[in-house]
């Protein structure tokens, strides 16, 4: 068993010494010094930046074409006014759980009316959801201003992109 051990470690030196030997790659060696002593290149400088040209889109008011038939927008009168011009709504209050979704998932399916307020039933969102006037609705700020037996109306406040939007109203009416 030692004579075993003796020779596997002299076997195993040997591979290690063979390992260390010259191993042929000057010619690496020198065409890398060659590479080196080349001269550095210039580098050439970057573009002009070109000069940014704020875009105004004026489609916001038109019909979103992967909006459900259900989902009405009203359309302005005048074509060149893209929206009432509004304050922006206030971003530090408390948003409410129906603010994280797009207002065209939702569906108008009924109502309810008790003696102090009128509620519309919204589906969407995972369920049916119980909304009155002054609450808010969608992504981008929308208020409830009215409910009636055939519809809700809602006031969204949309980013014109220079510290200002536009109000757009908004009509969900109710589903048959």
């Amino acid at each position: 068993m030692i004579m075993f051990k003796r020779i596997l470690f002299l076997g195993v030196l040997t591979s290690v010494l063979v390992g260390c030997g010259n191993s042929g790659i000057t010619d690496l060696e020198e065409y890398t010094d060659r590479i080196k002593a080349r001269p550095a290149r210039a580098i050439e400088p970057l573009p002009e930046p070109k000069p940014y040209l704020p875009f105004s889109y004026t489609a916001t008011f038109m019909r979103d074409p992967f909006q459900s038939q259900d989902a009405i927008m009203q359309p302005k009168p005048d074509p060149d006014e893209s929206g009432v011009k509004c304050v922006m709504p206030d971003l530090t209050r408390p948003k409410q759980y129906l603010e994280g979704f797009d207002i065209g998932s939702f569906a108008m399916v009924g109502t309810i009316e008790n003696d102090k307020e009128h509620y519309a039933l919204l589906r969407g969102a995972g369920g049916i959801h119980r909304i009155r006037v002054g609450d808010y609705i969608g992504v981008n700020h929308g208020q409830v201003i009215s409910i009636n037996d055939f519809g809700l109306e809602v006031l969204e406040k949309i980013s014109d992109g220079n510290e200002g939007c536009r109000e757009r109203p908004y009509t969900l009416e109710l589903k048959n």
